[in-house]
Protein backbone atom coordinates (compact mmCIF):
# COMPACT_ATOMS: atom_id res chain seq x y z
CA UNK A 1 0.00 0.00 0.00
CA UNK A 2 2.75 2.33 0.77
CA UNK A 3 4.41 1.68 -2.37
CA UNK A 4 1.27 2.39 -4.54
CA UNK A 5 0.73 5.88 -2.46
CA UNK A 6 4.76 6.70 -3.44
CA UNK A 7 4.06 5.72 -6.79
CA UNK A 8 0.65 7.50 -7.10
CA UNK A 9 2.04 11.05 -5.56
CA UNK A 10 5.56 10.53 -8.31
CA UNK A 11 3.06 10.10 -10.68
CA UNK A 12 0.88 13.52 -10.08
CA UNK A 13 3.96 15.28 -9.89
CA UNK A 14 5.69 14.36 -12.68
CA UNK A 15 2.28 14.68 -14.62
CA UNK A 16 1.81 18.51 -13.68
CA UNK A 17 5.09 19.16 -13.95
CA UNK A 18 5.81 22.44 -16.33
CA UNK A 19 7.62 22.19 -19.30
CA UNK A 20 10.80 24.07 -20.07
CA UNK A 21 10.26 27.61 -20.95
CA UNK A 22 11.26 28.65 -23.96
CA UNK A 23 14.49 30.90 -23.96
CA UNK A 24 16.13 33.56 -26.65
CA UNK A 25 19.59 34.88 -27.27
CA UNK A 26 19.69 38.18 -27.68
CA UNK A 27 22.65 40.26 -29.06
CA UNK A 28 22.50 43.68 -28.24
CA UNK A 29 25.25 46.60 -27.44
CA UNK A 30 26.66 47.37 -23.94
CA UNK A 31 24.07 50.32 -24.31
CA UNK A 32 21.04 48.80 -25.21
CA UNK A 33 21.55 46.44 -22.58
CA UNK A 34 21.95 49.10 -20.37
CA UNK A 35 19.02 51.06 -21.54
CA UNK A 36 16.92 47.31 -21.27
CA UNK A 37 18.02 47.33 -17.74
CA UNK A 38 16.90 50.63 -16.96
CA UNK A 39 13.46 50.75 -18.21
CA UNK A 40 13.02 47.17 -16.56
CA UNK A 41 13.85 49.47 -13.24
CA UNK A 42 11.08 51.38 -14.08
CA UNK A 43 8.19 48.31 -13.86
CA UNK A 44 7.69 47.25 -10.09
CA UNK A 45 10.36 45.59 -8.49
CA UNK A 46 7.90 42.17 -8.29
CA UNK A 47 7.59 42.22 -11.96
CA UNK A 48 11.30 42.85 -13.38
CA UNK A 49 13.65 42.54 -10.67
CA UNK A 50 14.31 38.63 -11.65
CA UNK A 51 14.98 39.57 -15.22
CA UNK A 52 16.88 42.38 -14.16
CA UNK A 53 19.66 40.12 -12.20
CA UNK A 54 19.41 37.92 -14.62
CA UNK A 55 20.87 40.47 -17.28
CA UNK A 56 23.31 41.46 -14.41
CA UNK A 57 24.29 38.54 -14.20
CA UNK A 58 24.98 37.30 -17.92
CA UNK A 59 26.16 40.37 -18.37
CA UNK A 60 29.02 40.28 -15.58
CA UNK A 61 29.92 36.62 -16.73
CA UNK A 62 30.39 37.27 -20.15
CA UNK A 63 32.75 40.22 -19.15
CA UNK A 64 34.85 37.74 -17.07
CA UNK A 65 35.08 35.43 -20.45
CA UNK A 66 36.19 39.10 -22.21
CA UNK A 67 38.82 39.68 -19.79
CA UNK A 68 40.47 36.35 -19.86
Amino acid sequence: MKKLTALSIIFIFTSFSQPKPKTYTLNVSAQEAQLIYDALGELPAKVSEGVRMKIAQQITEQSKDVQK
